[in-house]
Parts: structure tokens; C-alpha cells; sequence
């Protein structure tokens, strides 16, 4: 019996409208990821892992006028995320922390920001590498999509609220380590091996999207046995 077979599915919808000027919400492109185990024949036979990604279209509010300050401002999430991510301190650009950083290769062309904010599988898919090929599609199908790519890196073990739903149930979180020390180390050694970073705060971690495609060329044509696998150590992961 071969490997199983696994698919990915993006969901995304919007609502039309006629007015000239646009919400904040309409420069936010939301995702909704499912992922599915196929049989043979590349049919559906169960729903594995889910994911939430969306595209902060920061280019496209600035050429609209659009205050970028109310696109981090859509939602909780955003807004956590862009205070680690982005200068707010009075008389400095937004883009000053990132810029710094990159600034060898600075994000002039493409502003767009691509967040993941959480992708989870069953417990039984754990381990297979599938959270590894997850991100490395997202990185590769926006690969043009964003400049730079923030992944949210929290323990979803301690997660109240996911802990008490129906999907959550099913994750069997309480499976995972609760140490936060451990559990925070997988996460950062998990994504670091995937050419991500967190320069501003634990637990966000960026990358840009040539990164993590160059990461996945150099595995592919690496095919020494002493090179590091992203699943021998990713079991106690959420993914």
C-alpha cells in the first residue's frame, strides 16, 4: 500500500458591491483551508486538517487611499499581529521594523502580507510531513500573491476555546505536551527549518515566499541521509 494522498482546498468569498468607497474588510482576502485524504481513485474520504490564511492587500489600500492602520485594524487577530510586526512608535514609517530587517532585500515591490493564522490535523496524520507540504503550497500558490509570509505559532493545546469544540475534540490536544517551554521549542524548530524567523516576538514568524520555495528545492536535490527531516520531530505538533 503506498503513501496516502492528500488535498489541499482554499475557500474564499466576498460580497459585491457598488459603492466607490471600499471597507477595510475589502483588502483582507480570507481563506478558508480544508484539507482531505483521498483513496485510490482521488476521491474524498475524510476531512484531516483545517487552516485559516488570509492576504492583507496593503498595496492595493495604499494606491486606494485607503489608512493601512485600519486594514491591521479588521480584526483581533490582525491587530496582535501587526502590533509585533509593525513600527507604531510616533513619527516612524509602519514599515521601519520590517525594512530593517530586510534590508538587503527590502518589500518595494510587493507590500501584500500573507498571514497563516492556524492550521491543525488529526492526531493520526501527524508526523507525515503534511503540515511541511501545507505551508510550502501556500508559499508556493502566493508566491506573487505576498511579500512576506507571518505564521502564527501558538501551542494549540492551550487553547480553551478549541479544546471545548467539536473539531477540537477531535485534534486530541490534550495528547500534546502541555509544557509551554517544550511545546513553543517544536514550533520554532519546525518553522525555522522551513526558512521562516521571528526577529519581533515568539510567536509570530515570517518569511518570504522565495524563501520557503528555496527551502523545499534545497530538500528535494539534498539527498543525503544526514539531512535534517522536518518529520522526524513534528508528532507532538498540532500539524
Amino acid at each position: 500500500m503506498g503513501e496516502p494522498a492528500f488535498k489541499i482546498k482554499y475557500t474564499f468569498s466576498n460580497f459585491l458591491t457598488d459603492s466607490a468607497v471600499q471597507e477595510p474588510s475589502h483588502f483582507v482576502n480570507e481563506y478558508k483551508i480544508k484539507i482531505w485524504l483521498l483513496d485510490s481513485s482521488d476521491q474524498k474520504v475524510e476531512l484531516v486538517g483545517k487552516g485559516r490564511f488570509s492576504v492583507l492587500l496593503f498595496s492595493l489600500a495604499e494606491e486606494n487611499g485607503c489608512p493601512l492602520f485600519d486594514i491591521m485594524d479588521v480584526n483581533d487577530h490582525v491587530l496582535e499581529m501587526s502590533a509585533y510586526l509593525f513600527s507604531h512608535e510616533e513619527e516612524s514609517d509602519y514599515w521601519e521594523k520590517i525594512d530593517n530587517y530586510y534590508s538587503e532585500e527590502p518589500l518595494i515591490e510587493n507590500l501584500n502580507i500573507g498571514f497563516l493564522e492556524r492550521l491543525e490535523l488529526l492526531p493520526e496524520y501527524r508526523g507525515l510531513g503534511v503540515g511541511e507540504r501545507v505551508i510550502q503550497d501556500i508559499a508556493s500558490r502566493f508566491y506573487n500573491s505576498c511579500g512576506l509570509i507571518v505564521a502564527k505559532a501558538v501551542p494549540l493545546q492551550q487553547s480553551e476555546y478549541l479544546l471545548q469544540t467539536k473539531w477540537g475534540k477531535k485534534l486530541r490536544l490534550n495528547n500534546l505536551s502541555n509544557d509551554e517551554e517544550t511545546a513553543s521549542y517544536k514550533l520554532y524548530n519546525f518553522f525555522q527549518k522551513l526558512g521562516f524567523d521571528n526577529p519581533f516576538h515568539e510567536k509570530y514568524f515570517i518569511a518570504k515566499p522565495e524563501h520557503i520555495v528555496r527551502k523545499l528545492v534545497e530538500k528535494q536535490g539534498n539527498n543525503n541521509s544526514n539531512y535534517d527531516s522536518l518529520e522526524d520531530d513534528d508528532s507532538e505538533l498540532p500539524f
